[in-house]
């Protein structure tokens, strides 16, 4: 669940705030009192990653900004807003469609085992060190889609973990000129 983004309610509290959509969509009488972002950019199904969640919300709320308004950030997961407010890591480098087949199949393979086992075992599979391992346990519980890009990073790297994705919290967040 990609977080949603911000920015114009003048009938609560008088924020100025626009609000860019997610899980609880809005009907059109809402839409219509207050400027939605990012509902309806994929379809149910279609792959949506955090890197592209954070690619469309920075733009969604540079052009907040550009109006006078405040972006405003809600719901939606902490990836996507840790990825949103400290920066994504660098995700030039994709999987081959050989590694997704291949990953895919793991994950499928072991599905409904219980949590412990499956990141044990797949842990075993993809990676021999320590920091590996770790990666895959921060995995949020029970989301196969959350652990099938962490094994994939694991399998393009070579079971080691880029320096790009373990995050620095000591930064500050995004302010989007405010």
């Amino acid at each position: 669940l990609s977080p949603v983004c911000l920015g114009s309610l003048r009938r609560a509290a008088s924020i100025n705030a626009e609000y860019m959509g997610g899980t609880a969509k809005v009907t059109s009488e809402q839409r219509r009192r207050v400027p939605h972002h990012l509902l309806d950019v994929v379809s149910p199904g279609e792959p949506f990653s955090a890197a592209q969640y954070v690619t469309l919300a920075q733009k969604a709320c540079q052009d907040v900004v550009s109006r006078g308004k405040v972006p405003i950030v809600v719901g939606g997961t902490g990836f996507y807003l840790k990825w949103f407010l400290y920066g994504k890591p660098d995700d030039s480098k994709q999987p081959t469609p050989e590694i997704r087949e291949k990953v895919s199949h793991d994950v499928l393979d072991i599905k409904g085992a219980e949590w412990g086992h499956v990141i044990s075992t797949l842990a075993n599979r993809y990676t021999e060190n320590e920091s590996g391992r770790k990666f895959l346990e921060c995995a949020q519980l029970n989301n196969f889609q959350h652990l099938q890009r962490r094994l994939e990073i694991l399998e393009m790297y070579g079971g080691d973990v880029p320096k790009s994705f373990l995050f620095k919290w000591t930064t500050e967040p995004a302010r989007f000129g405010l």
